[in-house]
């Protein structure tokens, strides 16, 4: 989204959710929906506000489970990073177990500051090592 690029992070945020209404007016639940859901959220994210993303994010989420989205693994560690956040480091590593499993590992092995919660638990550690071996797979 141009505005996001630019700094214009309001701007943007306001441009989706028109769209995001919109939406939920005529396309509810359908995948062009979760494609309004997901880049809201990602600009939450960006803000830290994290509640507020995990609202947006979630829906989406559940909208590419059901059609096997390929951005099924972006939604899930964009929810990953949230849940982390948000001291819910189970949940967390849960979501990025299914992300790896649905083949996304962007934004798991790097230094992403949203997972950093994440770090020093044995379980994520032995999530990423595969990963940094293989160049942070995409």
């Amino acid at each position: 989204m141009a505005p996001a690029t630019l700094g214009r992070f309001e701007e943007a945020g306001a441009l989706l959710g028109e769209l995001i209404a919109l939406d939920e007016e005529a396309l509810p639940g359908r995948p062009k929906h979760a494609t309004h859901l997901r880049p809201s959220g990602e600009l939450l994210i960006e803000r830290e506000r994290w509640r507020e993303a995990r609202v947006k994010i979630e829906p989406a989420l559940s909208i590419d489970r059901r059609v096997q989205d390929a951005n099924l693994g972006s939604a899930l560690v964009q929810l990953a990073g949230a849940a982390a956040r948000l001291g819910n480091a189970e949940r967390a590593r849960d979501l990025l177990d299914e992300a790896v499993f649905a083949g996304c590992t962007r934004g798991i092995g790097d230094e992403s500051p949203h997972l950093s919660p994440l770090r020093e638990h044995p379980r994520f550690t032995a999530l990423v090592a595969p990963l940094v071996h293989q160049g942070d797979g995409r």
